[in-house]
């Protein structure tokens, strides 16, 4: 049909002609036309059909995806029926890091220690490449109580044991430990909260922190050649504990960053580390 009309009359007189062909279209012919425009009309319809599946499939396998990178949980020692889940709540730290898996960036909420301490009484092997952080509440910091288990007749520290590329950040979270396993006795010089493996080459970083104990125990430690990164900002460090420290048969390597610590009651920042040799950065 011709498009290049002089004038308006010229269209609407084109138009008139074509609804009188159409009009007048043998009727076979028309019912051939309109099964055509039918079939095509249901081949159009399957093809949105297929295509609006392939996009619930691909939403799905994306949004599986994204949570498979992270995992989240609500740490509730009273809670006597825990859903043990991502997403859920679990009665220890421990139970919560071992439902998660490799790679993943594991956030736990921690109560207020308002509510009372969080019992930690089994060492937690941070493998895997996992990425822990703990949080406490604002103005209301968790407490982490830690186990004193007997090593080698001395005490020794119930605590995350970090090996590869992991790491831990707490905020608003104090640790402490409980009674001495074996009193009178220090504790283990490898003994602390959280302690480097050989091989470790992940960090440690605590802001609106705490730690209280005594015998020398220690927030971070060593027990083989490491090269970590440890970040303590705005925290305490009370009674007769250390900040980073190592036993003498081990040298790792620590690039520290330290601000606003204060160290009460006999604390001290390192144990058996050099600035400037084994250990660089603001201590």
């Amino acid at each position: 049909m011709p498009t290049n009309f002089a004038t308006m009359s010229e269209a609407l007189a084109q138009l008139s002609s074509l609804a009188t062909f159409l009009a007048n279209m043998p009727a076979g012919v028309r019912a051939e036309v309109e099964a055509a425009v039918a079939e095509g009309e249901a081949d159009l319809a399957a093809l949105q059909a297929a295509v609006d599946a392939l996009a619930i499939e691909v939403a799905a396998g994306v949004e599986g995806l994204i949570p498979s990178l992270a995992f989240e949980a609500v740490i509730d020692p009273a809670d006597p029926n825990p859903t043990r889940i991502n997403g859920g709540t679990f009665n220890t730290i421990a139970d919560a890091v071992a439902a998660s898996s490799p790679g993943q960036r594991v956030v736990l909420n921690l109560p207020g220690g308002s509510a009372g301490s969080v019992p930690f009484a089994s060492d937690v092997d941070m493998q895997g490449n996992r990425h822990l952080v703990l949080v406490g509440p604002t103005n209301n910091p968790a407490i982490v109580n830690h186990t004193v288990k007997v090593t080698s007749s001395r005490n020794g520290l119930c605590g995350f044991r970090m090996h590869d590329t992991c790491t831990v950040t707490t905020v608003e979270v104090e640790h402490t430990h409980g009674a001495l396993a074996v009193p009178g006795e220090l504790f283990r010089e490898n003994a602390s909260i959280f302690t480097g493996e050989t091989g470790w080459i992940g960090g440690v970083s605590l802001s609106d922190f705490g730690f209280t104990g005594e015998q020398t125990a220690c927030l971070v430690g060593f027990n083989g050649v490491a090269c970590a990164r440890v970040a303590l900002w705005r925290g305490t460090l009370s009674g007769a504990v250390t900040g980073i420290g190592r036993p003498a048969s081990v040298d790792p390597f620590v690039m520290a960053g330290t601000q606003g610590v204060q160290l009460q009651n006999g604390a001290a920042m390192l144990n058996r580390f050099t600035l400037g040799s084994n250990i660089v950065g603001t201590v």
